[in-house]
């Protein structure tokens, strides 16, 4: 018997589930994934992050996809719970994830507002939404915007009815449960 070579399988260190348990400011707005479960899509790896007041600093993260929308993230490393599989995850999460998220359910869903930065009116008027009941009418859209504190010049928003009014209001999945 000749043996020509060999070779190693490497088991993923990675969970295959993850559930936030905190929100991340940072790049592109930052995940607001509080309590959503999302699916692991990538290994750690290095990257940097802005933090105000203290400038840039490394950071272990991953990439995931939320199992609510199907919109990627990346998280910190440790900033959430692992799980094996997306129903040991549901179980622990305060909205269910499904194996086939379509960002355009949203339409039509209770949202509560927890940030009023940047909120506009179609008047193009701020006012205050915070915790508010609206509903969403849009699916979540990307817009240049300047926030010097963070060093971005990138949001997503969507669009949400009060009162019979529209607004622009920052999207954060967290606050699809009041």
């Amino acid at each position: 018997m000749l043996i020509v070579g060999s070779f190693v399988i490497m088991e993923s260190k990675s969970p295959k589930y993850v559930i936030p348990t905190s929100n991340f400011s940072g790049k592109n707005g930052g995940s607001y994934l509080l309590g959503i479960p999302c699916q692991v899509i990538s290994e750690p790896y290095m990257s940097k992050r802005y933090i105000p007041s203290i400038g840039f600093k490394d950071e272990k993260v991953i990439d995931v996809v939320s199992t609510v929308t199907n919109i990627k993230y990346t998280i910190p490393v440790g900033w959430y719970k692992e799980y094996n599989s997306l129903e040991e995850a549901n179980e622990h999460a305060h909205i269910k994830g499904t194996d086939t998220p379509d960002v355009k359910d949203l339409i039509g869903k209770k949202y509560w507002p927890r940030d009023n930065s940047w909120i506009k009116g179609f008047d193009g008027k701020w006012t205050s939404l915070y915790k508010k009941e609206c509903e969403i009418v849009s699916v979540p859209f990307v817009e240049d915007i300047l926030d010097p504190e963070y060093q971005s010049d990138k949001r997503v928003f969507i669009l949400v009815k009060y009162e019979d009014r529209f607004y622009r209001v920052l999207f954060e999945e967290w606050t699809l449960m009041n």
